[in-house]
């Protein structure tokens, strides 16, 4: 399975996509504007699920990863009145995570387009 980084509306991603369409390759699309959630972490494997576009994916049957442009797993907003202490926590366990997820995929980033 591919896993496609992206931005939303960007045509080379648009058009890469076509292609592994047409190629019939199992992929899945993340992108900035997309609601990451991690659902899992055990062992060695980790696994988020897409809210936006409502599908799960375990980093361990990605194969490999397109990289474009983007960023997931943003910081949440927390609200000014929340506990200050819990948003500092919130936002350093969000990094963690965050860096988790690009080192389990940083060995299967094959191609930048």
């Amino acid at each position: 399975m591919i896993l496609v980084i992206t931005i939303d509306k960007d045509p080379i991603t648009t058009n890469v996509c076509l292609w592994l369409l047409h190629f019939k390759k199992q992929f899945y699309l993340l992108s900035i504007e997309d609601i990451v959630e991690v659902v899992k972490i055990e062992g060695r494997s980790m696994v988020i699920k897409n809210v936006s576009r409502g599908y799960e994916i375990d980093l361990k049957n990605v194969q490999q990863v397109l990289y474009r442009q983007g960023d997931v797993l943003r910081l949440p907003d927390f609200q000014k009145d929340q506990d200050k202490n819990l948003s500092e926590f919130l936002i350093q366990e969000n990094r963690n995570l965050r860096q988790y997820f690009y080192h389990k995929i940083k060995q299967k980033i094959e191609t930048y387009f």
